[in-house]
């Protein structure tokens, strides 16, 4: 029997597929996919994997049981492998990755690395377990202004409710500094990096 905390966990999640991957992470997959180079027969670890889009995406690229999906919240990967059985899906703090060194020929990360308590650590992490000539693909927000929905939004909510309320919704942009990035991803072990920009529109079916 699931626990009602069990419960909400896989309602939020459903919610988070239903409405979020199709509104603003689903159109990034195909897009991270060809940043990481997937190629058949590659191992591949998506880290933060959430509901899996991406882990999909490298499974149909490269073959399901060479993908691995990696999310800390049981909600978010009962619903993925509910999606797709066929990755292997697990349970992990990024921070600890419960894989051997160089385990893996691509690591992905979605849309995660500035949501994780230590990104340093996370990074190192990450480095660890790739094989020494694999690639590392991560995606991060650029800078609110580039976001104007947003930045009205965190105005509204500065105004409103207060600093600690436009806060939360800051947080996805805290990595959008290039330089910065490009320093922590380097001092973590993934030399040379680069950075390449693309835009997006987040579509939701209505304002509610």
């Amino acid at each position: 029997m699931a626990h009602a905390g069990e419960t909400a966990a896989q309602d939020a999640a459903r919610v988070y597929e239903e409405l979020f991957v199709p509104a603003i992470f689903g159109a990034w997959a195909s897009r991270m996919a060809e940043a990481a180079d997937l190629r058949p027969g590659h191992r591949v670890l998506d880290v933060a994997c959430g509901t899996g889009v991406l882990a999909r995406e490298a499974a149909a690229r490269g073959g399901a049981g060479n993908v691995t999906g990696l999310d800390a919240l049981d909600g978010m990967l009962a619903v993925a492998r509910g999606r797709s059985p066929e990755v292997a899906w697990r349970q992990g703090d990024v921070h600890e990755l419960p894989f051997e060194a160089a385990s893996f020929d691509r690591v992905t990360c979605q849309f995660g690395l500035m949501f994780f308590a230590d990104r340093d650590r996370a990074l190192q992490e990450m480095v660890r377990v790739l094989r020494p000539d694999g690639r590392l693909a991560l995606s991060v927000f650029d800078a609110v202004s580039q976001s104007p929905g947003y930045a009205d939004f965190i105005g509204v909510l500065d105004r409103t409710l207060g600093r600690s309320a436009g806060d939360a919704l800051r947080a996805p942009f805290a990595l959008s500094d290039p330089n910065d990035l490009i320093q922590r991803v380097e001092a973590a072990g993934a030399a040379p990096a680069r950075i390449v920009t693309h835009g997006g529109v987040a579509r939701f079916p209505s304002l509610r």
